[in-house]
């Protein structure tokens, strides 16, 4: 549907089947309706405002990627329509050269939303164009497998299957009785719920898989974090310790007379610290080849080639830190 559709009707089906929103809560949203959460890349969605119904609920990164398009790059830099926060968030249809259209939005109707998801269903092959027979009347309806705008609602509840279902409820605008006098959850609470479920309402595989890909980018990041504050840490305990064995050699040199022991000491750490330069430019080696590598397997492969020699390296240092240790207090 998506591929079909053009941008207005890519924010319209995205926000439906990220929100479970009725589709008679879209006609009426603005722009002062969303609220935008940078680090999870989506926005909360109040809808019915100012009524009783009112209740919001949110979209995925994929809607929220559309809104912004829709409003940033389309109405406000192509059409050149002055946004403000009582704007429609989708606007009527307008000729590009009728300016005083332009600056002067309408909301789209229902029924211009519900005639243009008709077409796109018809265009995608998922609903079928039936002609009546004599013995229906104007009046009957030929009801669907899935209804048109009520699907939508249908896939966003059995999505949200894996989270709290009062959670669910509250964020389908729905009331959940005796439970909502004694479970009153902040939106934050709401919002990692909602996150939970995000790679299921998202509806493009590619808009899923960069998602996919971003947070194991975003985990690997800090996991390198970790892995270069940690190293940092043994390399100024090491040279700490480095500097005062100088020192005892300083003093070895004015008294020349070394114990065997003393010297099996150094033989010791002088072994030790060619083995975490061996380690070090194995290290080096692996990631000059982790970044030169295009194959997707074999890149991952070198991947953790790379991390398993920094697991040896800092251990190789641990050794060497506990060596010097315990032979600057003896």
């Amino acid at each position: 549907m998506l591929d079909v559709s053009d941008l207005k009707f890519k924010v319209f089906i995205t926000l439906m089947a990220s929100t479970g929103c009725r589709v008679g809560a879209i006609p009426s949203l603005k722009i002062r309706n969303l609220k935008y959460y940078p680090n999870y890349g989506l926005y909360q969605v109040t809808f019915y405002e100012n009524t009783k119904s009112e209740y919001y609920s949110f979209t995925t990164p994929e809607c929220a990627n559309y809104i912004r398009e829709y409003l940033e790059e389309y109405r406000s830099k192509i059409c050149c329509e002055k946004l403000n926060d009582n704007s429609p968030l989708i606007r009527d249809d307008f000729v590009l050269d009728d300016l005083l259209h332009i600056q002067n939005p309408k909301h789209l109707s229902i029924f211009t939303f519900n005639y243009y998801l008709r077409l796109i269903l018809i265009k995608t092959g998922i609903s079928k164009v039936i002609p009546l027979t004599e013995s229906q009347t104007g009046s009957k309806k030929n009801r669907k497998v899935v209804s048109q705008n009520h699907g939508f609602r249908k896939f966003t509840i059995m999505a949200n299957k894996r989270i709290n279902p009062e959670v669910r409820e509250i964020l389908l605008g729905r009331k959940i009785c005796l439970s909502s006098s004694y479970y009153r959850p902040s939106e934050s609470e709401l919002l990692e719920e909602y996150s939970r479920v995000v790679p299921e309402l998202t509806i493009n595989e590619e808009n899923r898989l960069s998602r996919q890909v971003q947070e194991l980018k975003e985990k690997d990041d800090y996991q390198n974090y970790v892995i270069d504050k940690k190293l940092k840490e043994k390399d100024e305990q090491i040279k700490i310790l480095t500097s005062k064995v100088d020192e005892y050699v300083e003093v070895q040199r004015e008294e020349p007379i070394m114990s065997k022991e003393i010297a099996q000491r150094f033989s010791d750490l002088e072994e030790k610290f060619n083995d975490l330069m061996g380690i070090k430019n194995k290290e080096r080696k692996y990631n000059c080849e982790f970044e030169l590598e295009s194959n997707s397997k074999t890149k991952d492969e070198k991947h953790d080639l790379m991390l398993q020699t920094t697991r040896d390296r800092i251990r190789k240092q641990g050794e060497i830190e506990q060596h010097l240790q315990k032979y600057i207090t003896q």
